[in-house]
């Protein structure tokens, strides 16, 4: 794929037990934090964000339905939201895949109980 963008490639699991976390979105920010991609992770938790530049980039997940707690790359929570700059920058060559930028989401607490009147 020479001239061609690069991409950013790993899996998302759960931290602990390895099992995937699938149809959890990794979404991929510029040097600036300015978002510029995403993708969602398949059946095995793997995910590839394609059509990047050579630079650095930073990653972090946003989990939807789960109690998991979201990540900027590498291990660092950011539940909520954080400054997705404070993460570990990913170098990305134009033409190339930049894989293993994987993530181990801790699951976080929940709330439960019975409302009444």
């Amino acid at each position: 794929m020479p001239g061609g963008t690069g991409s950013i490639s790993g899996f998302v699991t759960e931290e602990g037990t390895g099992d995937p976390l699938i149809a959890l979105e990794v979404d991929i920010y510029d040097s600036s934090g300015s978002w510029v991609g995403y993708a969602y992770t398949d059946g095995t938790g793997a995910y590839t964000v394609g059509g990047l530049v050579t630079g650095s980039y930073f990653a972090r997940t946003y989990v939807y339905n789960s109690n998991h707690i979201d990540e900027l790359y590498d291990d660092i929570p950011c539940p909520g939201w954080c400054d997705v700059t404070t993460g570990t920058p990913i170098a990305v060559t134009q033409g190339s895949d930049t894989p293993g930028r994987n993530f181990a989401l801790a699951l976080g607490g929940s709330i439960s109980g019975t409302v009444t009147d």
